[in-house]
């Protein structure tokens, strides 16, 4: 359970936008690293799930499919679909990028592994409910410091359940056997027995949103809310539309 103490002047402020050079093992410089990280994670997700939507329009697209079917340029299509996907693992292997504290590794990650550890530490978490006193004049500071330790407890327990659960475990190992067998070229891996499954990886993002969301709220007193997939879809419908069109005229050129 996260403690909330007496109210103390906030080192770190919300929005507070400061960049690090070096290390700072101080319970503000950790806080100060916590707030860059989450800014980073933040965008990792929105691009995850932009970039997941452009990979479901041809997934369950059967006119698209049909458009390309018996064509020169099915080839093309095959490559887009198989970068897009190299893309979408880059992006979760970032933002899921371990850290092995005790030998001091990954600890220039700007992952969420890395964030969660910083989180950990109580010092850390006093740096923010310090700084929930300020989030909006004239509230009850208390009630803002409550909410801010119920926001990080829920982040901590949601992050430690997916840990621990078999999607996680499974998903994240996924993630690193197709990192090293496709994007690293790693010469010698282990051999993994059960392949990386597409559907785990929406699975792992929605699962993802609620732990960034409360994260945004504690640590920079922001409503961060997960609209961006809806967002992500209608984009990417638009994009795919306008391929398919192309193909069905040139097929329809053809045809004359």
């Amino acid at each position: 359970m996260i403690v909330v103490h007496a109210h103390t002047e906030p080192i770190i402020r919300p929005g507070d936008r400061k960049g690090l050079r070096a290390p700072d093992e101080t319970p503000s410089g950790r806080a100060r690293l916590a707030c860059v990280i989450l800014r980073k994670v933040e965008r990792n997700i929105h691009h995850a799930q932009m970039t997941r939507a452009m990979l479901e329009c041809v997934n369950d697209g059967e006119e698209l499919k049909i458009s390309f079917q018996e064509t020169y340029e099915a080839h093309g299509l095959n490559v887009v679909y198989r970068a897009i996907l190299d893309s979408l693992i880059i992006i979760l292997s970032r933002m899921y990028d371990p850290v092995f504290p005790k030998k001091k590794l990954g600890l220039d990650r700007a992952s969420l592994p890395h964030l969660m550890h910083l989180l950990e530490d109580p010092d850390t978490q006093n740096q923010f409910l310090a700084a929930a006193w300020h989030w909006t004049p004239g509230m009850i500071e208390e009630k803002q410091m409550r909410t801010c330790a119920e926001r990080l407890e829920s982040a901590l327990d949601d992050y430690s359940a997916l840990s621990a659960s078999g999607l996680g475990k499974s998903v994240l190992s996924g993630l690193k056997w197709y990192r090293d067998a496709n994007l690293a070229h790693s010469l010698f891996r282990g051999v993994r027995r059960k392949p990386l499954i597409y559907g785990e990886i929406g699975e792992l993002l929605e699962v993802t949103s609620p732990i960034i969301e409360n994260l945004s709220l504690a640590m920079m007193g922001k409503s961060w809310a997960d609209d961006g997939s809806d967002e992500a879809k209608q984009r990417a419908e638009a994009f795919w539309a306008v391929v398919e069109t192309g193909m069905k005229a040139k097929k329809g050129l053809f045809a004359c």
